[in-house]
């Protein structure tokens, strides 16, 4: 029988069962499933992190897939080749054209504006690739020929924001799996570990600072764990071992968001005197006698996303701690609602507060994609990971149904705390 774990039809959790049909269906529809399996056959798998999303109900709009086949790259070649596509030259490459990346084996194609990584897997059985895999959250797997999740058991685990090693042996021997699990702990607030995992991880540790020390070229992979919204979690585990030097430099990495083409993001001491007026101008506008001047940006603030009209005028911009919006202001609701979406769209862990009695921004908010933080674990985990000073004093209670938090010793009113 086809897949991992329990089976399609020995499955007796109805709620998962009637998830698992609404992410195939997702799939079929973001996914064009008879064309790639005209190319790379029945036995090609889709797995990874745009699984993963569709199943926590994340926006997966600029989401990459990952591929899996069993056809050989001769094969896939040439159905590239009858179906129209064309070998990329150069780095860039545009729709309806492909890459293959020498000593890799895997094929990279654009299709429809997406792009789709094509890896080969011979005659080794997706039972076997899923357990040498690293995470769960990274291994459910709908087979493309059958149009089905094969492994439910790991989409219930996702489901459940658990965070497991396919294999807890190799793990403890790859490096590399470590880092998977840890980038893992530093994007997803709500993930659980458990302590069979988190004992793997701790044990590894030194083993992992070993192998990074002795492969300087691939230290770039650690700063991957650094700058995302529970970063913090991270930094707290590798304080129980000597990094030897390994992470300076790499926990308050600089960082530029990603945006489409509509806004431009900016290192702030990369704003021109000109544009950062502007910006000043729109906000103050806006807040009229409601603004503190010195959050205009002050020390907090890293970097800026912006949009100017026709006339260089700005009509909306976001002041961002991090991944943080620290400040945000429009020229109306709609402009202020797609900054934020356009944020949410191109990257993971944005996060902001919002004071209890701001009906409006919490409805703009909504539609821009946030969504409030409704468990008092989680919005403590948040908030101490990029402010550790604030671990004593965050106070947490529910008012007119919303979960708000306030700082001992301040005078703030209370605050929502929403993510991406």
């Amino acid at each position: 029988m086809e897949g991992t774990g329990k089976s399609r039809e020995t499955y007796e959790n109805k709620d998962t069962k009637i998830a698992i049909n609404t992410v195939e269906h997702a799939i079929q529809e973001v996914l064009p499933v008879s064309l790639l399996v005209d190319i790379f056959g029945p036995e090609t798998y889709l797995i990874g992190g745009a699984i993963r999303d569709l199943i926590l109900g994340k926006n997966i709009s600029s989401k990459d897939f990952d591929l899996m086949t069993r056809a050989s790259p001769e094969e896939v070649l040439g159905r590239l080749k009858l179906a129209g596509f064309s070998e990329a030259q150069g780095v860039k490459f545009g729709d309806k054209q492909y890459s293959m990346k020498e000593g890799t084996g895997v094929i990279n194609l654009l299709l429809d504006g997406r792009e789709i990584q094509v890896g080969f897997k011979g005659n080794q059985s997706i039972e076997s690739l899923i357990n040498s895999g690293d995470v769960n959250l990274n291994c459910c797997t709908f087979s493309l020929g059958s149009q089905k999740i094969i492994n439910p058991d790991i989409f219930e685990e996702i489901l459940e924001h658990r965070l497991l090693f396919c294999n807890s042996e190799l793990a403890k021997n790859d490096p590399m799996k470590i880092v998977s699990a840890l980038k893992i702990i530093s994007r997803m607030p709500e993930i659980q570990v458990d302590e069979e995992t988190e004992n793997i991880i701790m044990q590894s540790l030194p083993k992992l600072v070993d192998f990074f020390s002795e492969n300087p070229d691939r230290r770039h992979k650690l700063a991957q764990l650094f700058g995302n919204i529970t970063s913090g979690e991270v930094v707290k585990l590798f304080s129980s071992v000597d990094t030897h030097g390994l992470l300076e430099g790499l926990e308050a990495p600089r960082v530029k968001l990603r945006t489409s083409e509509r806004y431009i993001s900016s290192f702030v001491d990369e704003l021109s005197d000109g544009v950062k007026q502007k910006l000043k101008m729109l906000i103050k506008e806006k807040f009229g006698t409601r603004l503190e001047e010195d959050k205009l940006f002050n020390t907090k603030v890293k970097s800026v996303v912006y949009r100017l009209d026709e006339q260089e005028n700005a009509v909306a911009c976001c002041l961002l701690d991090s991944r943080r919006i620290y400040l945000a202001s429009a020229s109306d609701s709609s402009e202020m609602v797609n900054i934020v979406a356009d944020l949410c769209e191109h990257n993971a862990g944005i996060w902001t507060t919002i004071s209890l009695n701001r009906n409006l921004l919490f409805s703009l908010s909504l539609k821009a994609g946030l969504q409030p933080v409704t468990d008092p674990s989680v919005l403590r985990k948040i908030l101490i990971s990029n402010y550790p000073e604030y671990e004593n004093r965050i106070v947490t209670e529910t008012i007119r149904g919303r979960l708000v938090f306030t700082k001992s010793g301040s005078n703030d009113a209370p605050q929502m705390l929403f993510i991406s």
